[in-house]
């Protein structure tokens, strides 16, 4: 009955324990779910009996799931992964969600992760991304020095709990970085101080915002006196606030 199905939204059904298999739509493109506040676990129910879920969907968007703690790997996925043709995966205010989040998303270009703090984000699994937003998180992890994010154009940083950076790996690939935003995240640039000089790369700049990050502020002082030669002509917007010292 549902088969040329191309948009599904579930919206505040809180006594629903279990998603339905909404994997099993061959034509599904956009998927939104909100409010679902019953749902513990996503995982088999979700995807269906089928042998390749969600072949076509390319925007997915979890929100105000409070209790939503586990999301399971597909236990049929061969390696060529669930989700191929997924651009945007979005997770607001999911505060019990921990573990990993789907690897292998080879067509995505946008994630937003906000407000789930018990989960960990691993960047280097999205090389391709050119939009990141990780807000309130509870780890930011970059361990691979061979991933170069060379399609980034937007990165917004804000309160991640622990940031387990490369700093060369992360930041060798920010030349087409056009919006970077980062709020809070002491401990991001802590973890930063072992590279030498690590944003010289931001030659693309046109939008930076800074809040209550004085060392970072600090840092972009001592390090990019001779790039605002380059980005005076380029930058837009600067926007720097609650930075005490």
């Amino acid at each position: 009955l549902f088969s040329k199905t191309v948009r599904v939204s579930l919206y505040n059904c809180t006594n629903c324990h279990l998603l339905p298999p909404v994997g099993q739509l061959p034509c599904l493109k956009e998927l939104h779910i909100r409010g679902m506040t019953a749902v513990e676990t996503v995982g088999p129910e979700f995807y269906g009996k089928g042998s390749l879920p969600f072949r076509v969907l390319e925007i997915l968007e979890f929100s105000k799931m409070e209790h939503w703690e586990k999301w399971l790997p597909f236990h049929q996925d061969k390696g060529s992964g669930v989700f191929p043709s997924l651009k945007v995966l979005s997770i607001e205010e999911c505060p019990k969600l921990e573990g990993e989040l789907p690897k292998k998303l080879n067509s995505l270009s946008k994630l937003e992760i906000c407000w789930c703090k018990e989960l960990v984000v691993e960047v280097a699994n999205y090389e391709h991304a050119s939009e990141l937003r990780i807000d309130g998180c509870k780890a930011l992890v970059h361990t691979s020095a061979e991933v170069d994010f060379n399609l980034l154009e937007t990165l917004r940083l804000s309160i991640i709990s622990e940031p387990r950076l490369q700093a060369r790996g992360l930041t060798k690939g920010m030349g087409k970085i056009k919006e970077l935003e980062i709020s809070g995240c002491e401990e991001l640039t802590s973890s930063l101080k072992n590279e030498d000089r690590c944003f010289p790369h931001l030659i693309s700049l046109v939008r930076l915002v800074i809040e209550g990050n004085s060392a970072l502020v600090e840092d972009l002082g001592k390090e990019l006196e001779g790039l605002l030669q380059v980005l005076a002509w380029k930058l837009e917007y600067l926007e720097i606030k609650n930075c005490g010292s």
